[in-house]
């Protein structure tokens, strides 16, 4: 795949989809206020409202996120993130496109290459 930007159309992810060397995420985090405001993972919408054909789901709560962090999101160690990318099949060798049905800026469709994932993982 050709990428010229970090974010990409959806007609991108139709030209490409399928191909050799590429990855795609669903990272969807779901907004919850019962009984309070919280983050939910969208693990369960993945599997029963489908997702993009072939995407694998990436746990951003409870693999992608340290879970003794003071906040949400908070970016977890580089063992642990290496942990959960390699979990998923993630190398650097591949290029990774994280796309969300969720509300949140941060996991809108973005790709990037897995060199610099822990990096921007960081800024975000």
């Amino acid at each position: 795949p050709i990428i010229t930007a970090p974010i990409v159309s959806t007609q991108w992810l139709a030209d490409y989809l399928g191909s050799p060397g590429l990855v795609v995420l669903d990272a969807t985090v779901l907004f919850s206020t019962d009984p309070r405001p919280s983050y939910l993972s969208g693990h369960e919408q993945y599997l029963v409202n489908g997702h993009i054909p072939g995407a694998l789901f990436a746990d951003v709560i409870a693999e992608f996120s340290d879970p003794d962090g003071s906040y949400p999101f908070t970016r977890p160690s580089a063992e642990r993130f290496a942990a959960a990318a390699g979990t998923l099949g993630i190398d650097f060798k591949r290029f990774i496109l994280i796309a969300s049905a969720g509300r949140f800026i941060r996991f809108t469709i973005v790709a990037f290459f897995p060199q610099v994932v822990y990096e921007i993982w960081s800024l975000l």
